[in-house]
């Protein structure tokens, strides 16, 4: 499989997530924990480091300035991201963002069959 680089990131991004409400953003590996990791980036207190476009709607921003920096999302500890989520590998995101993009797998020729 062929790494996800900031160019398939972007084209996924407007393909799946430009006409709905959406929260898309990635970060840094900072703790051990990921769940920590998980809480800054909801928080946005972290970027990612190699640049990556993030994919938000401004509507929220009087929320994440007067509210919480995590809002619209509940605020939430290590605890509850870890009982409430779970990792992907790699290649399951791949597999997943490849169903995505299939107009709800209907799609005759899938992505993930194309050269």
């Amino acid at each position: 499989m062929n790494p996800i680089d900031n160019t398939v990131w972007d084209a996924a991004l407007e393909r799946l997530l430009d006409d709905v409400y959406t929260f898309a953003r990635t970060g840094p590996r900072r703790h051990e924990d990921w769940g920590m990791d998980v809480l800054d980036v909801m928080d946005r207190s972290v970027t990612d480091p190699r640049g990556w476009r993030t994919l938000e709607w401004k509507s929220d921003k009087e929320g994440r300035e007067s509210i919480r920096a995590s809002y619209p999302f509940l605020s939430l500890t290590a605890e509850q991201v870890h009982a409430w989520t779970y990792p992907v590998t790699a290649s399951a995101a791949a597999e997943l963002l490849a169903s995505l993009t299939q107009e709800w797998y209907y799609e005759a020729r899938p992505v993930r069959t194309r050269a």
